[in-house]
């Protein structure tokens, strides 16, 4: 267990460097197609499940003062209470999701099925994507033939991005780093860029009236109270109103923003998503040997010099 706690510390502080580099680069390429965003925050998520991360010497990662192990092995202050609570909060989170999830499922259960994939309920108020491993869209009773439109193809853009599943598995990472105050950023701001990388996609080849008609729809589903912890992939989810303005002016980016967004990302995923080269003790042992051992053999010859 300590060297389990040692190493999420570890991964914290990386986390939290890697976190506030994509916040910059998402406020400098803020025009940048929005499906760069949501790959931004997969990095990160990447970085907080793997245990170990590749060395690199460009990394801009700060040195920590002792590896996880050596941490691991050090006598625990404080640390079974501090145990506990990291296990409490992380039970109480995947509780959470586990009673939302099941909330959701039984309102669904009486969902009449309109095509393959396409469910209506009346008992629902906003339309969402729900499913793991095989999504489904469930939409409410009463739609107008252009609300369906505009609906379907943004949730139909969710399963085509994959949104259902990397919701779930952030979720995941937020309920282990529940202590991490970035991370939450990292949630919210994850489920906003996927709102308007659907959104884009949606409305990619759509026309002025299409497109007016998608942000009707937008606005009549912005009343209800929206689940930040949610992992369902919600249409009415995000700040409707940055999502209309971008929508309104959504338009074909040009190629040198879309080829400086994806240079920053590969050179944040360079220098921040992996660990600074550390020494070989042993050979950085054997090494000051050798320059000692030549260092007498130096003295030796010189004293036999002097002698003559």
């Amino acid at each position: 267990m300590n060297e389990l706690l040692a190493r999420l510390m570890e991964n914290s502080l990386a986390g939290a460097w890697l976190i506030a580099a994509v916040l910059v680069i998402r406020c400098i390429f803020r025009n940048a197609p929005k499906r760069i965003f949501p790959l931004l925050w997969c990095t990160v998520i990447l970085r907080l499940l793997l245990p170990y991360t590749p060395q690199s010497s460009l990394s801009l990662m700060p040195v920590s003062g002792g590896t996880a192990e050596s941490i691991a092995n050090t006598p625990p202050k404080a640390l079974p209470y501090g145990t506990i609570v990291w296990v409490v909060g992380v039970a109480c989170m995947l509780l959470y999701g586990v009673i939302s999830y099941g909330r959701i499922k039984r309102k669904v259960a009486t969902a009449v099925k309109l095509t393959a994939d396409v469910y209506q309920s009346d008992c629902i108020q906003t339309p969402f994507v729900l499913g793991f491993f095989s999504p489904r869209i469930y939409v409410p009773f009463g739609l107008e033939q252009a609300q369906t439109e505009s609906v379907l193809a943004h949730e139909r853009a969710h399963i085509k991005l994959r949104h259902h599943r990397i919701k779930p598995i952030a979720f995941v990472i937020l309920s282990i780093y529940w202590f991490h105050p970035l991370v939450w950023v990292l949630y919210v701001c994850l489920g906003r860029d996927m709102e308007l990388n659907c959104d884009e996609l949606a409305v990619r080849n759509m026309n002025a009236y299409e497109r007016s008609a998608y942000c009707d729809t937008l606005l009549a589903f912005s009343s209800g109270v929206p689940d930040a912890l949610s992992c369902k992939a919600a249409f009415g989810g995000g700040v409707v109103k940055k999502r209309i303005r971008n929508v309104l002016s959504c338009k074909k980016s040009k190629r040198w923003v879309t080829a400086a967004a994806v240079t920053a990302f590969a050179v944040i995923a360079l220098c921040f998503a992996t660990s600074p080269k550390q020494k070989n003790p042993s050979a950085d042992f054997s090494e000051k040997k050798k320059k000692k051992d030549r260092i007498e053999a130096e003295n030796a010859a010189i004293r036999q010099l002097i002698t003559l």
